[in-house]
């Protein structure tokens, strides 16, 4: 079973519409929902539950939270005999089921790893927003809190795939509440505190979660260019024979003049890179 929006190519604009005005209007400015065109192939609640019936989860790959909170890891696995060998980790379809039938939360993290739909819709958005997007399904009971009110520092994207939530971001004069339906979307800045509820039966979601790459990332990427640049290879014979103020001298005139001749396009792609890795590792 697939979302309830037929399979079609994803990005940011089959979620978000023309991502240049969201980029520009609303991206790390205000929360805001949105009734995507498309959406990837999703797995349906029922396809969940019968792989945990089957066992194929494995720790770290899901957890059972509590008001935000996993649960002790082994009051929700077993150990397997795998090629002969133990492994521990593995879900136990029976308690995973007990616990979500007293009002736990089941998370499945990275699908992106999993699932060729999920997968598919990390990769062009993070292709779109040129940075680092991870993906987690959210399959909460009724009328249960999903997600408890916090902040995060990467922003996040939210699809309703199955069921209603209810969504509070903000506070004060800023707070705002959002209503989802399958195939609806919100999005929520960073810093931003935001909290959801199931509103009726049994919910499933996809939260996506995106960081770009900040100031200090962008500095490192333009010291670590300027470190290969051909004015770092001239002097590395001859720095033994400079004093430390003039090694200070000739650091402020050669990286003055290699930020300045720098191609902003270059950069960028350095500071994604980097960023990207360092989030995947």
């Amino acid at each position: 079973m697939t979302s309830t929006l037929d399979p079609a190519p994803v990005g940011l604009a089959t979620i978000l519409g023309d991502p240049d005005a969201f980029l520009a209007e609303t991206w790390g400015v205000r929360p805001r929902s949105y009734r995507p065109t498309a959406l990837p192939g999703t797995p349906s609640p029922a396809e969940l539950w019968e792989q945990f019936d089957c066992g194929l989860f494995v720790s770290p790959y899901f957890a059972v939270l509590r008001d935000g909170r996993p649960v002790p890891l082994g009051t929700v696995t077993e150990t397997r005999v795998v090629q002969q060998q133990p492994r521990v980790g593995y879900a136990d379809g029976a308690a995973v089921r007990a616990h979500f039938a007293t009002g736990h939360t089941v998370r499945l993290n990275q699908p992106e790893d999993w699932h060729p739909g999920i997968g598919e819709l990390v990769a062009t958005v993070r292709e779109d927003l040129r940075a680092t997007v991870r993906a987690a399904l959210f399959l909460t009971p009724a009328d249960t809190v999903g997600v408890p009110a916090r902040s995060r520092r990467d922003h996040v994207l939210v699809v309703q795939l199955q069921g209603r939530t209810g969504w509070e971001t903000g506070d004060g004069d800023e707070r705002a509440d959002f209503v989802l339906d399958p195939g609806d979307a919100l999005y929520v800045p960073a810093d931003v505190v935001y909290a959801g509820s199931v509103r009726g039966g049994d919910s499933l979601h996809l939260a996506l979660s995106v960081s770009r790459p900040g100031p200090g990332e962008f500095a490192a990427a333009a010291v670590t260019g300027f470190l290969e640049s051909a004015a770092a290879d001239a002097v590395a014979g001859t720095h033994h024979y400079l004093s430390p103020a003039e090694k200070v001298a000739w650091l402020r005139t050669e990286l003055t003049a290699y930020l300045t001749a720098l191609d902003t396009g270059e950069l960028v792609r350095r500071a994604v890179r980097a960023h990207q890795g360092a989030e995947g590792a």
